[in-house]
């Protein structure tokens, strides 16, 4: 089962361990964790249908961000449909067939998650 998490400033995903030790290491951290949780929150002023994605871990709280460029990376807060500093918080959807969407200067597109 795989995990996203938080990688620097960005999502990301567990390194696959090099080493038996890094394994084992891996394996007893395994029984106290905790998996971040992935919210939809609608914003005040939102369009209808468009949310932010807050990431929670523990008192933590994060919001996913998309740049012009297509780039993700994590802010302490949302920035609206307008977004501020070339990022944007509000434009995650969900389509009738279960697909998430991201819309980002006026155009729509299916998310698809890649390994990081």
């Amino acid at each position: 089962m795989g995990y996203v998490i938080a990688k620097g400033n960005a999502p990301g995903f567990f390194s696959q361990p090099e080493t038996e030790e890094e394994g084992i290491a891996i394996l007893n951290m395994v029984a106290d964790f905790k998996p971040p949780v992935f919210v939809f929150e609608t914003p005040a002023g939102a369009p209808e249908g468009v949310y932010d994605i807050a990431y929670v871990s523990g008192d933590v709280k994060r919001y996913i961000a998309v740049a012009a460029n297509g780039e993700m990376s994590f802010v302490a807060a949302s920035t609206g449909a307008a977004g501020t500093n070339g990022q944007a918080t509000t434009v995650f959807g969900v389509t009738c067939d279960g697909y998430m969407t991201v819309t980002t200067g006026g155009a729509t597109k299916n998310w698809r998650a890649t390994a990081m």
